[in-house]
């Protein structure tokens, strides 16, 4: 733990620093969800929804006594309530690199921790995504903690201590498996692995064979009570949260798997992760990840529990391939063996530095005298060191008595060294250049790429309250961060829902699908009094359809009926403000009418935002130069 100050530091400012947006589920799936449960007001997306219960409540309970605690200190400023979930976030972010270097340690070396160590410190995606609320986040503290518990439990002997790292090792899996189920893969390989061992030990062992029967019925009757126990406190928060007994990780099955309802969301070839997931996240440690994986396998001494490590990794990425919609992020559980085994690379680079190899080498070792580079650089180091003329003389006399081989033991040595040389600056050179990459990387995603989100809710947190602001979000779906990150109940602000066609042939296009698709219609019935924006739902007719799915009938009431390019007529809502892409206001889209229409009604561009270089358009193709745009209606 002796890295952790210097993690601990990194990460906090890492987590103050972060301007820019990765994924809507940075703060909808997390802190606006922990906002609603502390605060009492705030947006819960469709997977919220009781008669759906998508996600477990553990991950925002978790925010949320965050939050409760700058309550009841009188600390919940919007600023602070914005970016402490962040700091929470960069401080597990901060013990998590700490417990790889030290899981690294035990298994590799001191040295390959020390390249490990630098790794994770310099890694692009963990400075991008570490300190950020995502459930993946927690997920990955909770498997490292898990995972360097089972080691202590491992090296320690039959005792106290060695159960107490065993439980606590189950504990942590069993809540990274209530969060996030696709956690499970990694432990049932881990622990099924392990369980496989204790049985064989148990055939093998002719003498006590009672003894290893025991160590199996224990381990697996930890196993199994921590794993009921992990299941029933999520049963009991959940179903008291939702209102109605419910279990979320079944929920997730069937909407994941059996109903592959992420495909709403993007869909992905099975060979994604293999070929653009990994390469993305981890840039130039790709290739030495690869490497090192192969090498913690195959090398000799490796551990039956190295080689337990990278098939629970394959596996875990061969499972999250099967799904069609793929996202990066679902990838960070992995990163900190991605880190060792690249360590291991990085340490194998700086033996190929050192260790004999080239011809020059070689002609040290065909002439017999493997010495011979050691003597002759000591020589020439004692001829520069001076001495009497006398000494200097016999050396001379010597050096001609014996000048042919005095004269190829110093240019094969010198040939030596210059061997050896160049290929330490050939190593140093590589190295500096896949960090100087790394750190690229993170500067630009985490300062530059998709920065507008934050500086629009930091403008929209700054309105005054008088009159009382009213904020329609024309965006991407969940393109930016919501009550949460503003924290002001006196602002109004809607959006146009996006919530999953879980059946398509029974639910019509949702409130964005509609707008993009009939854009001046949909403006006209907001200020014509034609559509409710309230904070939760947009509750309009929903048309009628036989054999609706249980799901379906849930969500009915977050979808629009439409007829004829049109919705249904519902209360009034004035808009103070409106928050558009600015995608939408160009020529390509509409034919440009939604700015004229957004003149014509009295609002005019108050603030532009850039946002990123390059995004995805409306019918996904490439748009470059994305901004967002503030409108507002002037009084008077």
């Amino acid at each position: 733990m002796q890295s952790l100050p210097f993690f601990l530091a990194l990460r906090v400012v890492n987590a103050l620093v972060l301007r820019t947006s990765f994924n809507p589920d940075e703060h909808w799936q997390g802190p606006e969800v922990a906002h609603r449960l502390t605060f009492g007001y705030g947006y819960t997306t469709w997977e919220w929804e009781p008669c759906i219960a998508l996600r477990s409540h553990l991950h925002p309970l978790l925010i949320s006594m965050l939050f409760a605690a700058l309550k009841l200190l009188q600390l919940d400023t919007p600023f602070i309530v914005a970016y402490s979930p962040r700091l929470m976030q960069g401080a597990l972010a901060a013990v998590t690199n700490c417990l790889t270097v030290g899981i690294c340690e035990q298994l590799f070396g001191r040295r390959v921790g020390d390249w490990c160590f630098w790794c994770c410190a310099l890694g692009w995606f963990d400075f991008f995504c570490g300190p950020r609320p995502f459930s993946n986040c927690l997920e990955v503290f909770l498997m490292t903690a898990a995972m360097h518990m089972w080691l202590r439990a491992a090296n320690a002997t039959a005792g106290m201590r060695k159960q107490v790292s065993l439980l606590g090792s189950l504990l942590c899996a069993a809540v990274a498996v209530v969060i996030r189920p696709t956690a499970a893969v990694m432990w049932v390989v881990i622990y099924g692995a392990h369980a496989l061992r204790l049985g064989s030990q148990m055939v093998t062992d002719k003498r006590d064979k009672w003894r290893s029967f025991a160590d199996l019925a224990v381990f697996i009757g930890q196993g199994l009570l921590v794993g009921v126990c992990g299941l029933c406190v999520s049963v009991y928060v959940d179903s008291r949260l939702y209102g109605r007994l419910t279990f979320p990780m079944l929920n997730f099955w069937r909407f994941n798997v059996q109903l592959d309802g992420g495909r709403f969301y993007g869909t992905h070839p099975p060979y994604w992760y293999l070929a653009d997931g990994l390469g993305a996240v981890l840039l130039t440690y790709y290739p030495l990840c690869i490497v090192g994986a192969w090498l913690a396998v195959t090398a000799e001494g490796a551990s039956s529990f190295s080689r337990d490590i990278v098939l629970g990794v394959l596996l875990s990425i061969g499972a999250l391939s099967t799904a069609s919609h793929k996202e990066f992020r679902f990838l960070m559980p992995y990163l900190p063996y991605l880190y060792m085994w690249s360590a291991i690379s990085m340490v194998r680079l700086e033996e190929w530095a050192e260790e004999p190899g080239s011809r020059a080498d070689a002609t040290v070792a065909a002439s017999g005298d493997t010495d011979i580079a050691t003597r002759a650089v000591a020589g020439t180091r004692a001829v520069a060191g001076g001495g009497d003329a006398t000494s200097i003389r016999q050396r001379q006399r010597g050096s001609q008595a014996n000048g042919k081989e005095n004269k190829n033991t110093s240019h094969v040595a010198q040939t030596v060294m210059r061997g050896r040389s160049w290929r330490k600056v050939v190593v140093r050179v590589a190295l500096s250049v896949i960090f100087a990459v790394q750190i690229i990387a993170a500067a630009f995603f985490s300062f530059v790429h998709q920065q507008g989100a934050e500086k629009v809710m930091g403008y929209i947190r700054s309105l005054p309250p008088s009159p009382r602001p009213s904020v329609l979000f024309l965006t991407p779906c969940h393109a930016t961060p919501f009550n949460s990150f503003v924290h002001r109940p006196d602002i109004a602000m809607h959006l146009l829902d996006c919530s999953s066609r879980v059946d398509p042939q029974c639910l019509p296009a949702n409130w964005r699908d509609t707008f993009y698709t009939h854009p001046i219609e949909t403006l006209e019935h907001i200020v014509n009094g034609a559509m409710n924006m309230t904070t939760d739902a947009h509750h309009g007719a929903v048309a009628t359809c036989e054999g609706r799915s249980e799901w379906a009938e849930c969500l009915a009431g977050r979808f629009p009926h439409t007829s004829s390019g049109t919705v249904a007529a519902v209360p009034q809502l004035p808009i103070t403000h409106f928050v558009v892409w600015d995608v939408l206001l160009r020529g390509s889209f509409a034919q440009g009418r939604v700015g004229e229409w957004l003149r014509t009604h009295g609002y005019t561009e108050t603030i532009r935002h850039f946002d990123s270089f390059w995004t995805e358009g409306v019918r996904g193709e490439v748009v470059l130069d994305s901004h967002f745009v503030i409108y507002e209606k002037k009084s008077g």
